[in-house]
């Protein structure tokens, strides 16, 4: 399971970029998805100990696939693209044609155990991962209303206040199987294992 502390996303017309970022660990890694693909693939690179050798990095990824393969600047195209920061990534959805990323953009921390805490989404945000040209459907103008309509029922929904996470519990896994867990690795570095 991956912890990301704080998600940060760059946007232009040919690719998504994210910048995962474990702040405790001082880790962050970059995934960067093609949005002129029919279907969601997520390439990773190589974890990144700098969080400002990250920011090159993402911005070196956006200046090489935008249009003229680099006529703008890394920082130009960072300050250009970026969307937002978020906590958490739901998931992607796919209604007729193209596919949306929902990211949880704020969460209150409702409970924890012991140091871990767990949160409740209170907003989230989604954000289309295919250019609309490459969705073959509002490429004809079909389907935009029932698009809509789907994004609109979603809306409706509301995963705002219904939905939990965390960073440091998988909240599908039982307690009992967590705790079991955490004392065998607590016992194999007591061995040095």
């Amino acid at each position: 399971m991956v912890k990301f502390d704080r998600l940060y996303l760059y946007k232009s017309e040919e690719i998504l970029v994210i910048i995962g970022s474990m702040r405790q660990e001082k880790i962050n890694k970059i995934y960067w998805i093609d949005r002129s693909s029919p279907r969601v693939q997520i390439t990773g690179l190589i974890p990144v100990y700098d969080y400002k050798e990250a920011l090159k990095q993402a911005g070196r990824l956006l200046v090489h696939h935008s249009p003229g393969g680099g006529n703008t600047g890394v920082q130009q195209s960072l300050d250009r693209c970026f969307q937002f920061v978020f906590l958490g990534l739901l998931g992607f959805l796919r209604f007729t044609d193209c596919e949306y990323l929902v990211a949880i953009t704020k969460g209150e921390v409702v409970a924890r155990m012991g140091t871990r805490e767990i949160s409740q989404v209170r907003e989230t945000r989604k954000v289309m991962v295919q250019n609309r040209g490459s969705c073959k459907y509002f490429q004809s103008g079909q389907v935009e209303s029932l698009e809509n309509q789907y994004l609109s029922l979603l809306d409706s929904y509301g995963l705002d206040n219904h939905v939990y996470f965390s960073h440091s519990l998988e909240l599908t896994v039982s307690i009992q199987k967590q705790l079991e867990s955490d004392q065998q690795r607590t016992l194999q570095a007591f061995r040095g294992e």
